[in-house]
């Protein structure tokens, strides 16, 4: 098809430019990929049949120059009814012979942090079609800064930096509420199955469990290895085991989930079968039911959060609106707070 039959229309949409959840470690990834949205018309707006190859390359000039990077993406959906398509720009096949004579250059970038650390900007070409009838669409796309997120792969390590520091003081504090928590649960050590108030572990027959206040643990039967410290904490968990709730209702309505850390009134109290999530402050994941993965540390921060995965909030109300969303940060106060289903924010 001829360039004077097709018009170009496209948009950059950034879905997986994350820092990851916390706790890190030096050896955290940041995924290196972006999606790529698009559409499709001839000239007078109809939208054009898939499916299409498609040669993405990113330039350090708005034109003319080598390629530093070249990915091929065959058989992309070309959706028919607005002509829209979309590919993940790191998960192409890649071309590392820039010059085209048969070897890959020894400068050859990756689709990673090197690719956009040096330089002010990157321009994404786009070809319909492979090999030498394909056809270039012009102008060249300018990447925006936010794929420059890329290079905090290198902050994570580098507390000096100030998003270092903020990771830092978040790794800080969190840890801070683990050792608050295995604090707590070893002062009760002594009073392993122990029912010091009315109801306590009325119903337990195996495991060592510790309850301490009215009717915590009251329905445990065969989970092990949890501490209740609080009225009502983890009062109907059946046999989730290693959960640690101390706060009034905590972890109140947990069933089946596991290895879940409350502490603060009413944190993760309609937790049922999420596991592996740590809430520290008053209402923390309060409406968590099945989501796992998240960290919460401040008054109310994720409080309204249900199914969403791997969330990390740290002040009060961080990330608070948030229902389903996943693998989002929020740091400080308020941080994120209307955000509601989004995800990789």
């Amino acid at each position: 098809m001829s360039s004077s039959r097709r018009s170009f229309f496209a948009l950059l949409s950034i879905a997986a430019l994350v820092l990851g959840l916390l706790p890190f470690s030096a050896s955290a990834q940041v995924p290196h990929d972006m999606a790529y949205q698009g559409v499709l018309t001839d000239v007078d707006g109809a939208p054009l049949s898939g499916p299409a190859d498609l040669v993405l390359r990113v330039y350090e000039l708005p034109s003319g120059g080598s390629p530093l990077y070249t990915e091929t993406h065959t058989g992309v959906t070309i959706d028919p009814i607005d002509g829209s398509f979309l590919v993940q720009l790191g998960f192409g096949t890649t071309d590392l012979d820039t010059d085209g004579d048969g070897a890959a250059e020894a400068n050859a970038f990756s689709f990673d942090s090197s690719l956009f650390v040096n330089g002010p900007n990157r321009y994404l070409e786009v070809q319909v079609g492979s090999g030498v009838s394909g056809e270039l669409l012009t102008p060249r796309q300018m990447i925006g800064s936010v794929p420059y997120a890329l290079v905090a792969e290198d902050v994570i390590a580098d507390p000096t930096s100030y998003v270092g520091a903020l990771i830092a003081e978040a790794q800080n504090t969190a840890d801070a509420a683990q050792n608050n928590a295995a604090a707590a649960q070893a002062s009760a050590a002594g009073a392993q199955k122990a029912a010091t108030s009315s109801q306590s572990l009325l119903q337990n027959s195996e495991g060592t469990n510790t309850a301490v206040g009215e009717a915590a643990l009251q329905s445990n039967t065969t989970g092990v290895e949890n501490t209740a410290s609080g009225r009502k904490a983890l009062r109907e968990n059946t046999i989730g085991f290693a959960n640690t709730a101390s706060g009034k209702s905590a972890l109140q309505r947990n069933t089946t989930g596991s290895k879940n850390t409350a502490s603060g009134a009413n944190t993760l109290s309609h937790n049922t079968s999420g596991s592996r999530n740590t809430a520290s402050g008053a209402n923390a994941l309060q409406t968590n039911t099945t989501g796992r993965g998240n960290s919460a540390t401040g008054a109310s921060a994720l409080r309204f959060n249900t199914t969403g995965d791997h969330n990390t909030a740290s002040g009060k109300n961080g990330l608070e609106s948030n229902t389903t969303g996943s693998k989002n940060i929020a740091l400080g106060h308020r941080s994120g707070f209307n955000l509601t289903t989004g995800d990789n924010n």
